[in-house]
């Protein structure tokens, strides 16, 4: 008896026991008409990763620009090359900008990041988290200037180059 309180000493509800996903990356490929890549440095045209920020906002601010020095992405986006690419990357070629999307809004089902491509450029970014917990945050459909540009419950066709990544084009 003695040997079984110490071997099962009970049971309780520990929090710390879930695991936590918080899954907010988001990548979007620009290209202008002509199908140039505009975050590719090498082209003319490209937008500057220096100059590119986002900034979150919500109901009840004016919202804030992201950076942090410490982070290893300070402005919580990089620009990632053709070379650092996933296997059902649907624009494999190209340049993309991988961004983390505001998580930070407790409870909230959808967020709004400003991307500052430039002083002049800019351009919204919603996302919606479903089901979101304490403990469980993931994107679930992504607006780019009020236009649905991905939905993690559509039903997507890989054949035709659709990525289950939550990665779309843009043209500029």
């Amino acid at each position: 008896m003695l040997t079984s309180c110490l071997l099962f000493p009970g049971c309780e509800n520990n929090t710390d026991m879930y695991s936590t996903v918080y899954d907010t990356v988001v990548h979007i490929t620009v290209v202008n008409k002509n199908g140039d890549d505009l975050l590719n440095p090498a082209n003319a045209t490209a937008y500057n990763a220096d100059d590119i920020y986002l900034h979150y906002y919500d109901n009840e601010s004016d919202g804030y620009k992201r950076f942090n020095s410490h982070d290893d992405y300070p402005r919580n986006c990089i620009v990632v090359s053709s070379d650092d690419r996933y296997p059902d990357d649907c624009y494999p070629d190209l340049y993309k900008l991988r961004l983390f999307a505001d998580d930070h809004r407790s409870g909230w089902d959808r967020t709004t990041t400003i991307i500052e491509w430039s002083r002049t450029e800019h351009d919204t970014l919603v996302c919606e988290f479903a089901n979101r917990t304490e403990h469980h945050v993931i994107v679930s459909r992504i607006y780019f200037n009020g236009e649905l540009k991905w939905d993690k419950y559509y039903d997507h066709d890989y054949s035709s180059g659709e990525s289950a990544l939550r990665h779309f084009l843009i043209e500029k």
